[in-house]
């Protein structure tokens, strides 16, 4: 009987050893991620090529800095050393929404540093900012006649079509499916012809 009490103590004490340390590797790799992140974030993203950074963000430096500027008043600034600044914020919501990459990869960037978590928010805000104070002020068709005969000469100067005031097209983005049984929105609808799951999409663009 004395032994198996041992021998369950034994157990016991090794038991609460092992998440010991275990706890105490956690602790030390949540410092060093939360280490490496900061170090990220001062690694300003205009660093890179010019080449890498259109590849990788799909505008030059300069919109983007545009953009940055744009959004900066409407933004929530966090005071903290340690907070995300502006520049993060903008940049890997860009940098997402220009390649429809993970977000987790998103945020191992070099020049990012983010946590999935902290992306998925970013992504959200940056998001509702440029929807609510960008999108009416640079996303709209053209209503005046003058409008129109601007785009008509430039798409008549540039490819030689005449009457051309935007080019229209479509693409399939990929979603998460419903539920096989919803009533108004059944799973079989949005499943395209490649058999993935998706919504179509289009848009007139005269900006190339």
């Amino acid at each position: 009987m004395n032994n198996n009490l041992q021998f369950n103590i034994r157990l016991l004490l090794d038991e609460e050893v092992r998440e010991i340390q275990y706890n105490q590797e956690q602790r030390t790799l949540c410092a060093t991620l939360k280490i490496e992140r900061l170090l990220s974030r001062g690694r300003s993203i205009y660093n890179l090529p010019d080449i890498e950074f259109r590849k990788s963000y799909r505008m030059n430096k300069a919109t983007l800095e545009h953009i940055i500027q744009e959004l900066t008043p409407f933004l929530k600034i966090n005071r903290r050393s340690d907070g995300i600044s502006v520049e993060s914020k903008v940049s890997s919501a860009v940098r997402f929404l220009a390649q429809g990459a993970y977000q987790r990869g998103v945020g191992k960037e070099t020049n990012i540093g983010l946590s999935q978590p902290s992306v998925s928010r970013v992504l959200n805000e940056v998001i509702d900012c440029i929807n609510l104070h960008l999108l009416q002020k640079y996303i709209k068709f053209p209503t005046s006649p003058a409008e129109k005969q601007k785009i008509k000469d430039w798409f008549r100067t540039r490819f030689h079509i005449p009457g051309v005031i935007g080019v229209i097209d479509g693409s399939q983005i990929g979603i998460f499916p419903p539920s096989t049984n919803h009533n108004q929105y059944p799973e079989f609808v949005y499943v395209n012809r490649k058999g993935f799951h998706s919504i179509n999409t289009q848009l007139v663009s005269n900006y190339f």
